[in-house]
């Protein structure tokens, strides 16, 4: 899936169904998330992620925080009350007019619209703190990686990334075993997908599903091997892996870990 198509697919989200589509619980699924609930979920995270970093006896400074992936705005508002500046990075327009339209945190608070492959509207050492969870995970490798490293670059020394990534998927289940037996294997058809335009994938899937929405739209997952992102992290220059945690975020059916970086 390339930017473009990741784009198309989260402004989608974002009018549709927006809140569930960030957190994809099947009962809240058709707009029923209340707001006051679903920001509540983001003050519990960043406050659990905020004292593990502090029971690690780690100095993180409190003057400029980044979310990244941010959607409507669920971590950044979060991250408000712990720092001077925090700013939120996403790629759909539509998800940022919520996040805006929630922002309790006024000129504390900014949201930018990206949608390259890079970070250059940062400059370097910008940032104390980096966080990044449930939003890696949508795009390919190529993509994930090279944010990696635009993570490190628009750190302060001394400063703190997180994020989250998928390494790969847990044992096949019986399903898909019983693809994998008749020829049909799941890697091969996201390689043939990926060779087909997305415009006539959405047309395809407009076709087909009518009016079913959620199913027009593709919301793609991705991993990338712990080793290899290690191996990433360490080629970086002036970098030290603080910790390497499983996590759940990427739900059941992935193994998945959130990485600690120090920028030294």
């Amino acid at each position: 899936m390339d930017l473009k198509q990741l784009k198309y697919n989260w402004d989608k989200f974002g009018q549709l169904d927006p809140f569930w589509a960030i957190l994809t619980d099947n009962n809240k699924k058709g707009n029923k998330w209340k707001s006051d609930e679903f920001f509540e979920t983001g003050k519990r995270e960043i406050e659990g992620l905020l004292n593990s970093i502090k029971d690690s006896d780690i100095d993180l400074s409190n003057k400029k925080a980044l979310d990244f992936g941010c959607g409507a705005g669920r971590l950044t508002q979060a991250l408000a009350p712990y720092f001077d500046q925090v700013y939120g990075v996403d790629i759909s327009t539509s998800m940022l007019e919520l996040a805006n339209k929630y922002n309790s945190y006024q000129h504390k608070c900014q949201y930018y619209l990206n949608e390259t492959d890079n970070l250059k509207l940062f400059e370097d050492n910008h940032f104390d703190f980096i966080y990044s969870n449930i939003t890696l995970q949508h795009m390919k490798p190529m993509y994930s990686q090279k944010y990696i490293q635009e993570f490190v670059r628009i750190l302060s020394p001394g400063g703190i990334l997180v994020f989250q990534l998928p390494s790969e998927r847990k044992l096949a289940t019986n399903q898909t075993q019983t693809k994998e037996k008749s020829g049909i294997v799941p890697s091969a058809i996201k390689v043939v997908k990926s060779m087909i335009p997305w415009s006539l994938l959405n047309l395809y899937r407009k076709i087909r599903y009518g009016q079913d929405w959620s199913k027009r739209i593709s919301m793609e997952m991705y991993g990338t091997k712990k080793e290899e992102v290690i191996k990433l992290i360490q080629e970086l220059e002036n970098t030290e892996i603080v910790n390497v945690k499983p996590n759940n975020s990427a739900g059941n059916q992935w193994i998945s870990f959130q990485y600690w970086v120090k920028k030294l």
